[in-house]
């Protein structure tokens, strides 16, 4: 491989390889009006669906919003938040309370008698998180759509999703973790401005939280109103809104509530007895002395930068994607493959012998093996004569020799076994498995990344193939 680099053929190769490469991990980057041509009604179907639902049950504005939320905290916002089944993420503890699934299947089945096998059930969620926003009189905002659903869902995931106990130090870290900062922290907690919390996740803040009395951060004066509609000891599942008298409207009153010692969990509460928080509850409030800042639009903002967690829109963001690496692993043996395939004398006489007798190939690997182990790779294991290392007992049955003839009076011997080693291993299918059976079949139908990555994770890790039809797999080839 060390003679390859040197190789302008090879650089060649790389440059159209890392092109390749970055154009299947960015294939899948979001835009608005991804849908334009391939399903023009969408976007409106969607929101018809959830208006439908909105008329007969406000509620379940907040229960799609939230539902988003931990869906794109898990490994990305690829809808696995919707898979049924045992121990999926929809049955961990911190979405048994989630509510709307009704609202996305509702959507999902209008979407399929208009564009059947189109829009995923990402992007309908992602929309449908919007649309919730906005008919709680918040903003609306251009929503760039094109995910792909996910196939994994495991409730073990779910820990990653920040608690209603959880510090500011340990949540910041969480929304760092996806590239979202303080504020995106502070914007999108600020979606609790509307929707419920069950009376459990609060109510030992109400009774003997610190010397017996009730969490110190809580207004006193509210103190019995939540007691009253929480008592000790009662039921545990009854709802209290989250922005005490504005909880169906989308504005700042929730944060004013954190101000006045009114938050209701105790990880909203926070945002204010935090000081690094704290700075943008004031902002968001427009309180004097504070540089203002417009609660919708900055929400509208973070919720477009949540939304592409585990996408990539330039090729900076390609590099940090672990898809993009698997990718450039293949294409670079791939590229070394395409070099070293252009018929060098070595490698076509191992390949001559190769037809005639496959089982030279492991002779080969297996006698570079064991001539590097003795004193270097030198070849000294092809010398012949009494007591040398041919006749040693591990190597009395080594096969291959008949490939010294490869590089008459100019190569040396050292070279050629280890590259007759080297066109072995190419030889016996690795590298052109995924040169001939993944890439070129993949690209002469036209497919884009995800059946390429499915396709090549499961050779890595031994699986079959995914028998989905590839039209379903990826019904939206990137224009």
């Amino acid at each position: 491989m060390k003679g390859v680099y040197t190789n302008p053929r090879f650089f060649l190769a790389m440059t159209v390889m890392l092109a390749m490469a970055a154009a299947l991990v960015q294939a899948q980057a979001t835009r608005v009006g991804f849908y334009a041509r391939t399903c023009p009604r969408a976007e409106s179907i969607v929101r018809s669906a959830v208006q439908s639902h909105f008329r007969s049950n406000p509620n379940i504005a907040p229960g799609l919003l939230r539902m988003h939320f931990h869906d794109c905290f898990v490994q990305g916002c690829d809808a696995s938040i919707l898979i049924d089944g045992p121990n999926t993420e929809k049955t961990a503890p911190p979405n048994r309370l989630l509510r709307g699934y009704e609202v996305i299947d509702d959507a999902k089945t209008q979407l399929e008698a208009a564009c059947p096998g189109v829009v995923s059930c990402a992007d309908i969620l992602t929309l449908a998180a919007r649309d919730s926003v906005f008919l709680t009189r918040g903003i609306n905002w251009a929503v760039p759509t094109g995910r792909r659903d996910g196939r994994v869902s495991l409730a073990s995931d779910t820990t990653i999703l920040p608690g209603f106990r959880e510090s500011i130090d340990s949540q910041k870290q969480k929304f760092a973790a996806f590239g979202l900062n303080t504020q995106d922290l502070v914007a999108l907690v600020g979606g609790h401005t509307i929707g419920t919390s069950a009376c459990q996740l609060f109510s030992y803040r109400l009774y003997n939280f610190t010397n017996g009395g009730p969490d110190p951060t809580i207004n006193p004066a509210f103190v019995p109103q939540l007691q009253a509609l929480c008592p000790q000891n009662g039921d545990g599942s009854r709802r209290i809104d989250l922005d005490t008298g504005s909880g169906n409207r989308f504005d700042t009153s929730f944060f004013a509530n954190l101000r006045n010692g009114r938050g209701i969990l105790e990880s909203d509460q926070k945002l204010w007895t935090d000081p690094s928080t704290r700075t943008f509850v004031q902002r968001f409030l427009g309180e004097r002395g504070s540089l203002p800042l417009n609660f919708n639009v900055e929400f509208a903002r973070s919720m477009v930068k949540m939304s592409n967690i585990g996408f990539t829109i330039t090729m900076k963001g390609a590099y940090t994607n672990p898809r993009f690496f698997l990718v450039m692993t293949v294409m670079l043996a791939m590229a070394a493959a395409l070099v070293q395939a252009q018929g060098t004398r070595v490698g076509s006489t191992v390949q001559s012998h190769f037809r005639s007798n496959p089982t030279i190939a492991p002779g080969l690997l297996r006698m570079h093996f064991h001539d590097c182990f003795v004193q270097g790779c030198d070849a000294s294991i092809l010398i012949d004569g009494p007591n040398t290392e041919k006749t040693a007992p591990p190597n009395i049955m080594l096969r291959g020799y008949e490939l010294e003839a490869a590089g008459p009076g100019v190569v040396s011997c050292a070279d050629i076994l280890t590259l007759a080693a080297r066109d072995s291993v190419f030889l016996v299918n690795i590298l052109l498995y995924f040169l001939n059976h993944i890439l070129l079949k993949v690209l002469s139908i036209n497919a884009t990344a995800d059946y390429v990555f499915h396709t090549v994770e499961a050779q890595i890790l031994g699986q079959p193939q995914n028998p989905i039809p590839i039209a379903h797999l990826n019904p939206n080839p990137p224009t």
